[in-house]
């Protein structure tokens, strides 16, 4: 289950919400909890909805890169020539994953890596601003009410990307979409 100070920190920012006679968090609730903002974040930087972004040049281009590579020639490149018609494909999974900008813990889900660095960023207001409030609305709910666990014997789920990424069961890809879940009510809330 989960249990971790920030569940406490919850519960006292509930307790909150009720002494100002709300039944429900605002949206400014969400600023006082950045542990939710950082699970979000690394949860996304670790399972990206989209590994994998196909590009197709329009036209010659150049692509400067942040670090020199060095080619099977020997030679040093700086820049990477794209002529037109060329397939790019970006991925937001290689640089989620890469750890010389994650560190040497890139592989492994750490929500404590945002609290971390020197800036607090706070939640934007706007198109995306109000996506992460939803999110985070959602989280709030599903964490106060319900316990989640694998179910026991559990199948073997791994990422299937079709396009966007989706869980599946090993051996049945052909089903679509599973992800197989024990979602137990919590009592007293």
């Amino acid at each position: 289950m989960f249990k971790t100070n920030y569940e406490l920190k919850l519960t006292k920012l509930g307790k909150r919400v009720k002494a100002r006679g709300d039944s429900e968090f605002a949206a400014n609730d969400f600023d006082n909890m950045p542990y939710l903002v950082a699970v979000g974040k690394e949860t996304l930087r670790i399972h990206p909805p989209v590994v994998e972004i196909p590009r197709v040049a329009w036209n010659d281009d150049i692509i400067p890169l942040s670090k020199p590579v060095l080619g099977v020639s020997g030679k040093v490149y700086a820049e990477l020539a794209i002529p037109r018609r060329t397939m790019v494909v970006v991925s937001p999974l290689g640089h989620n994953l890469n750890p010389t900008i994650w560190g040497a813990d890139a592989y492994e889900w750490r929500p404590e890596r945002w609290l971390e660095t020197a800036e607090n960023p706070k939640t934007s207001v706007g198109v995306y601003g109000n996506l992460v409030i939803g999110i985070h609305t959602f989280l709030v709910t599903l964490i106060r009410q319900f316990e989640f666990a694998l179910p026991y014997n559990a199948p073997k789920v791994r990422r299937w990307r079709p396009g966007l990424v989706i869980p599946v069961i090993e051996g049945e890809e052909h089903k679509g979409t599973q992800l197989p879940l024990r979602i137990t009510p919590l009592k007293n809330i």
